[in-house]
Parts: C-alpha cells; sequence; structure tokens
C-alpha cells in the first residue's frame, strides 16, 4: 500500500508529539511492506540538518517540505480576524493552512496514486476535503481530543486571555462533537480511551455501528508506542549528586504549565528533602519563559535540543511528569518507565494510561505530595527498584511501535 502522511508542523526531532507518531510509525509500517511517503508542512522545516534529513529519509520514501515563513503566519493572522467573527470553524482547524499549501498538496496527491492519506491533527483540516473530492481514501488522526486539552488549560489563563480563548474553546467542542462524515474517511483516530469518551462519539464497537452509517464517523483509538533506549556508551558512575529529569518539547504549553508548577510549587519543598538535588529540564526550542524559570535555582540545568535525552535519563533516579493542563497520552511518562527509570506524576496523566501508584508509577497531585514522592524513591531504593520493574514490564506488554503500526495497517485495510 502506498501510503502518504500529511504533517502540519517540522517532522524533526521524532520526539516531539505528532512528529514522534508519524515518524515511528512509518517505520514500522515500512517494515510490514507499505511505501509511506510525506508532506510537511511548518515553520523551520528548512532549518533541518543533513543528518536529521539523513534520517527522515531512512523511513520515508519521499518528502515534499512546505517551509512557512513569518510572511505566512502573518498572512494568515490577518486571514483569522474575519473568520473569528464570520466562520463558525475553530481557527485552529480554519487558520493554520495557507492556500498555496493546500494548492501543492493538491497537486502532490493527483500526481502520486496514493492508497491512502493519513493525516495528523484538525490543523489539516482545508486538506481533508480536498482528498475527498478526489476520491481518495483517508484517515484522519486527532491524536488527542483538542477540546479536552483546552479546557484543561482555560483555568490556568489569565483573565484577559480567558475569553477569547473560551471563545475558541466552544468552536473545538463544537467541531469535535459534528466532524464530517467523508464518504472516504476510513476513521478519525485518537491515542487515548479518555479522549474518545470526551469527544462523545460512537466508537467501533458500538453495536450500532457507525462505520456503516452516513450521520457519525468512525472513532477509533491507536495508542502512542514507545521503545527502550541504548545504554551503550552511557556512563552513570560519575554522579555526583542525586538527580531528577522532566523532558520534553520546551515550547508545548502543557509542559510549560506543568514545569513552572514544578519549580514553583514543588522544588522549594523538595530541596529540604534532598539538600543537594539536581533537576535536569531536557528538551527541545525552550521557551523564554522556560529559559526564567530555569535560572530560578542553581540547582537547575536546562539542556536544549539534545540529540539524545537517554544519557540523561539514565543518570536520574526519577523523572517528572506533573501534568496540570493536556490530554492525549503522555510520552515521557511512558519513556521513562520502558527504560526503568521510575516517574512520578498527577492522576491527569496516569489514569488514561491504567497506572497505579505504588505499583508501577508514583501519583501525586498536591505539591507538598509530589515532593514526598520523590523523595521516597530516593530515600526507598527497594520501592524504586519493585516500581521501575514493574514499570518497565507494563510499558513494553501494552505500549509498543509495531503494535500501534498493526491497529494502523488493519484501520488502513478495512
Amino acid at each position: 500500500m502506498k501510503i502518504l502522511f500529511v504533517l502540519p508542523r517540522c517532522p524533526w526531532p521524532p520526539y516531539v508529539g505528532q512528529a514522534r507518531l508519524a515518524f515511528y510509525r512509518a517505520r514500522e509500517l515500512s517494515k510490514l511492506g507499505h511505501s509511506v511517503h510525506l508532506f510537511c508542512y511548518g515553520s523551520g522545516i528548512n532549518n533541518l540538518l543533513p543528518d536529521q534529513l539523513a534520517q527522515v529519509t531512512e523511513v520515508f520514501e519521499s518528502y515534499s517540505f512546505h517551509n512557512l515563513y513569518a510572511l505566512h503566519f502573518c498572512l494568515l493572522l490577518v486571514l483569522a480576524i474575519p473568520r473569528f467573527f464570520l466562520s463558525q470553524k475553530p481557527l485552529i482547524a480554519s487558520s493554520f493552512t495557507p492556500l498555496y499549501t493546500t494548492c501543492l498538496f493538491k497537486r502532490l496527491v493527483s500526481a502520486g496514486k496514493f492508497d491512502l492519506v493519513h493525516f495528523y491533527s484538525i490543523r489539516s483540516f482545508p486538506l481533508w476535503g480536498v482528498a475527498e473530492r478526489l476520491g481518495l481514501h483517508f484517515v484522519v488522526d486527532l491524536v488527542d481530543s483538542m477540546g479536552l486539552n483546552f479546557q484543561n488549560r482555560l483555568e490556568k489563563l489569565s483573565f484577559l486571555v480567558r475569553p477569547v480563548f473560551s471563545f475558541e474553546l466552544r468552536r473545538v467542542k463544537r467541531f469535535e462533537l459534528s466532524l464530517p462524515a467523508y464518504v472516504h474517511c476510513k476513521a478519525y483516530l485518537v491515542v487515548g480511551s479518555k479522549d474518545l469518551s470526551f469527544l462523545s462519539l460512537r466508537s467501533s464497537t458500538d453495536s450500532r455501528n457507525p462505520c456503516q452509517s452516513n450521520q457519525f464517523p468512525c472513532l477509533k483509538i491507536c495508542p502512542i508506542g514507545v521503545e527502550p533506549f541504548a545504554h551503550a556508551n552511557i556512563d552513570c558512575s560519575v554522579c555526583t549528586s542525586p538527580k531528577i529529569i522532566f523532558f520534553g518539547s520546551l515550547s508545548y504549553s502543557p509542559n510549560v504549565e506543568a514545569l513552572e508548577w514544578m519549580i514553583h510549587r514543588v522544588y522549594h519543598l523538595l530541596v529540604i528533602h534532598i539538600p543537594n538535588i539536581k533537576f535536569l529540564v531536557v528538551g527541545s526550542n525552550p521557551s523564554h519563559l522556560v529559559r526564567n524559570l530555569c535560572s530560578e535555582y542553581p540547582s537547575i540545568q536546562l539542556v536544549e535540543n539534545p540529540p539524545s535525552i537517554a544519557e540523561y535519563l539514565f543518570s536520574s533516579f526519577a523523572s517528572v511528569a506533573p501534568m496540570v493542563s493536556g490530554s492525549g497520552q503522555q510520552f515521557k511518562v511512558i519513556e521513562s518507565l520502558v527504560n526503568s527509570v521510575p516517574c512520578v506524576t498527577t492522576s491527569l496523566a496516569a489514569d488514561p494510561l491504567g497506572l497505579r501508584d505504588g505499583i508501577n508509577v508514583s501519583v501525586a497531585n498536591t505539591p507538598s505530595e509530589f515532593a514526598s514522592k520523590i523523595s521516597q524513591l530516593f530515600y526507598d531504593t527497594d520501592l524504586a527498584e519493585r516500581v521501575s520493574r514493574s514499570g518497565r514490564c507494563y510499558a513494553l506488554s501494552r505500549f509498543s511501535w509495531s503494535a500501534s503500526a498493526e491497529i494502523l495497517e488493519a484501520i488502513y485495510c478495512a
């Protein structure tokens, strides 16, 4: 099967959200004998280094990149103003894809003879209708519920921007609750059951079988995958002080909010329990706020855009994922567990993954609880080893890229 992935963001590094899903799923689908190609648009694509581009081409048989510059975003912003008042569609769905990108996509799929198109994110919404009009089979990967994501973040916003954000949230909810039932759309995908429930759509297991209905689109779960890092050439014996790690995209709002909560609410309590502790903040494209946060304590080390987080993860006795907003399944939690590093997280992240406090993860929801749970893992080595071992077994059994690709293959071929 010849498959085209449509990704409305830079495809590298593949440890960031949708880029990770696209990269590793494409790799596994290629192993199953499929030909996977990439159409990608967003900012920063022209900044890919030769070795990064080489790794992308190892997975995708061909690629078509469309870099968006500041001028594109200025024009999109100008066009978004009348749409905000006149259109019922959320801006995140209708105002990210330039008309020129739509023309490029139409030209590519008209000549490419693809069997199926796999769209990522509601940002690619303007392109769904193009595939439908051309008679191309496609799936739409929502990844997670944007409405749930926005709802979790609403209370954290200042009162100045909350009204506009709330207005957009209502539009997003309406959009997600009335997803178009395209004739050629095989399914809408999400990564977890919590997002499925929030969308209030009947899954393919419903006795009424929405896949056979023109009124209800079919919504299915295709979970994330993870894989252990290689331990080669990583020497953790030189660690001179205990370390914890927070990693992920450092420009993604829920991650920034989680880090702000960790530093402002938890860290001053933690240094009382473990005076010589070091806090590693590792990830891509840190925002100005993240830089300021990491400068508040000399024991916090910011590591920007590392080629791999493996050495930093393995040098830490625990990872922290204090999810206080957002949705979807948290890569950082599962990636910690699969690499035998105990994780302290909140119920918002643990519950959708089926994780259990004290069994395969440590769960805390208040600052004092969070600091206490980290301290327990440091001082109680038996507890840390038990949680680490159980967490790794759970992650390996439930989350693999090969299983994710097999689920996709079944959806494609249905």
